[in-house]
């Protein structure tokens, strides 16, 4: 980890939770969410949710970001994490939710990054989503000239693109991890798997060692074990098994199916399906 780390994913998926992990790592100097709407960085803000092909020339977003990571951009917000100690930071890491349909772009124009994708069961993100009032709309994506360019959005036509709801903030997961998971192949990046993290921290975390060059202390572990404070604070009380499969009693059959539907469309339904955890055979497990 003698690079800046980007750590991209959807929004809920456990973003929060993995940074605290990774901060558990001595004088790791944390760039939080600097696409949020409200309180993310103004010249960073417009570009949450965009696509941008990766060999596009964009000289103001590309100063941007380096600002950021030079730490020449910044605010309270996306300095939230940090104290005395991270002032000499050895480690730094980008959280960047809102970010997945740019990874091609970042990856493809920043080199000297490093860059951590991490996944959650889709059905557990968009409830997740709803009830935090994440409203996404897919007719977003579908107007972006660019991504149809990219992917075939051709394949989601028979949903006929909904402004809301729990099909559009499903449809919305399916294209912005489509391209992510792309990505991260592509340029071989590291994955995380929500729900094997949870179930088996000591191996995922190796893998994640592995990856970054690093040790984490043993205190890492009891951060695994407590909840984000993005979370709802009775999750920590829960089992592995109980994190990973709340989303399974509250989900109505009718939304599981539209869950296993677009999974199907999209072409990611060897990653995902109606068990709580990851397909093994999918190439990441």
């Amino acid at each position: 980890m003698d690079r800046t780390t980007v750590l991209i994913s959807s929004g809920r998926s456990g973003s929060t939770w993995i940074t605290e992990i990774m901060k558990s790592l001595p004088r790791t100097r944390v760039i939080f969410e600097p696409m949020h709407p409200v309180h993310g960085i103004n010249d960073l803000r417009e570009w949450r949710f965009r696509f941008l092909p990766p060999k596009e020339q964009e000289r103001q977003l590309e100063q941007s970001v380096e600002n950021l990571v030079s730490g020449e951009s910044s605010n309270q917000w996306t300095t939230q994490f940090n104290n005395f100690w991270t002032l000499q930071y050895k480690y730094q890491l980008l959280k960047m939710v809102r970010a997945n349909l740019l990874f091609p772009w970042l990856a493809s124009q920043f080199n000297g990054l490093n860059f951590v994708f991490l996944i959650r069961h889709p059905a557990a993100v968009v409830q997740s989503q709803l009830n935090g009032g994440w409203q996404l709309s897919s007719r977003r994506l579908f107007a972006q000239s660019g991504l149809h360019k990219h992917i075939d959005l051709s394949i989601f036509e028979r949903f006929r693109w909904p402004e809301n709801g729990f099909l559009s903030n499903m449809i919305f997961w399916a294209i912005e991890n489509r391209v992510a998971i792309d990505c991260v192949k592509r340029h071989k990046g590291h994955i995380i798997f929500y729900e094997n993290l949870c179930i088996s921290p000591k191996e995922e975390l190796t893998k994640l060692e592995d990856h970054l060059g690093v040790k984490f202390p043993q205190r890492t572990y009891n951060v695994i074990s407590k909840s984000s404070w993005s979370s709802k604070a009775d999750i920590t009380a829960m089992t592995p098994e109980e994190k990973i499969g709340a989303w399974k009693k509250s989900i109505s059959p009718d939304n599981l199916d539209i869950v296993l539907q677009v999974l199907a469309a999209a072409g990611l339904d060897n990653i995902y399906g109606p068990q709580l955890m990851p397909v093994e055979a999918n190439g990441f497990t």
